[in-house]
């Protein structure tokens, strides 16, 4: 058998024996995973032939393996990632990854943003999962909802769970930035209560006990976003919950919702999800 290489960027997969499904890729269950720093994310079944290499990505990635082995090349060397085991993978970190049998895992792809930036100062490694029994578990509700109920509020929870075990499986529980986290958490609480009110920034400073400068600092390392971003984000959610649980017009939408009226709501939309308020709806 030929010796395998970094050389190259290639993507061999045979889909006629096995098969490879995404979590949410739209909507707000989408919007949960992205603020979390997630681009997409998915799971895999695969048997030979599938071999990656990707000698140039530019995405921090986790390698959660529920069954089988995946074997991977790293400028380290060889190795193999076997069942319960995680393998992390920073951005512009050249690998090739294959396998040789039956593999079935959990794939993540994070931007270079936040906590996440740490991949890189940490180098490729190997850790053991403790919840891969839920993850897959979740995983596979999360494909079974979006694929045959399309219950929107049903795939937000989901959603929430896996970003909640991802925090526990990749995230140092007493790091700084899960004390931050904590400490940021409770301003964006105020704001989920009472949307409609005019935040300004400096107010939600102030309810973290922080100055602007380490506030606003704070929310791109811990959600690698800015607070005009998150409280947008916040609004418009609340935005979509009202006009599928109520026959509110959409004046009175922007009203709860801390917009002007139904136009300057509807803009938001366009800028943020690049359809009206209806489309998106019907989008989700």
């Amino acid at each position: 058998m030929q010796a395998k290489t970094l050389d190259g960027e290639f993507e061999l997969m045979d889909l006629d024996k096995g098969w490879q499904r995404f979590f949410p890729i739209a909507g707000t269950p989408y919007s949960i995973l992205n603020e979390f720093g997630i681009i997409c994310a998915g799971m895999s079944f695969h048997q030979p032939i599938l071999d990656i290499c990707r000698p140039n990505f530019n995405q921090h990635s986790a390698y959660f393996c529920v069954s089988g082995q995946c074997h991977y090349l790293t400028p380290k060397g060889t190795g193999t990632v076997n069942p319960g085991e995680i393998w992390l993978v920073p951005a512009l970190y050249p690998h090739r990854y294959w396998v040789e049998e039956s593999c079935n895992y959990i794939w993540v792809h994070f931007q270079d943003i936040g906590y996440w930036r740490n991949f890189t100062k940490e180098g490729e490694k190997k850790i053991v999962s403790h919840r891969i029994n839920h993850l897959e578990h979740i995983a596979k509700a999360m494909l079974e909802y979006a694929e045959c109920w399309n219950d929107q509020e049903v795939m937000e929870g989901w959603a929430k769970m896996l970003v909640m075990l991802l925090r526990l499986e990749l995230m140092e529980p007493n790091d700084k930035l899960s004390r931050l986290r904590t400490v940021l958490t409770k301003a964006w609480h105020e704001v989920h209560i009472n949307p409609a009110k005019q935040w300004r920034t400096i107010e939600l400073a102030r309810l973290s006990h922080m100055s602007l400068t380490h506030f606003n600092r704070s929310m791109n390392q811990v959600y690698g976003t800015s607070a005009r971003s998150m409280l947008t984000n916040i609004r418009l959610e609340k935005a979509i919950n009202l006009m599928r649980k109520t026959n509110f017009t959409l004046d009175r939408i922007a009203e709860m919702t801390g917009y002007s009226s139904g136009f300057a709501l509807s803009k938001a939309f366009q800028r943020v999800y690049g359809n009206s308020p209806r489309q998106v709806c019907k989008l989700q």
